[in-house]
């Protein structure tokens, strides 16, 4: 299996975005300044991507807009 954080002198890439094919999750690594990787998780057809050293945004609800996803009930709130 090949890494899933490219070896960062070989590979000048910012981001690496993973995105899910059953939920609207997209799994979000971003090459510091400092050399370091870090990671977060976008969620939910109403989360952006913010990409600010690209000058970019991706909202999940482009990227999945034609993605149909199985119908999840929701469960009765407390009372």
């Amino acid at each position: 299996m090949e890494q899933l954080i490219p070896d960062q002198e070989m590979n000048p890439e910012r981001y690496i975005l993973l995105a899910e094919q059953d939920t609207p999750r997209v799994h979000v690594f971003k090459h510091e300044t400092d050399g370091l990787w870090t990671n977060g998780i976008s969620e939910g057809l109403d989360a952006t991507v913010a990409m600010p050293e690209l000058a970019l945004s991706l909202a999940l609800a482009t990227l999945y807009e034609r993605i149909r996803f199985p119908f999840r009930p929701s469960l009765p709130e407390p009372s």
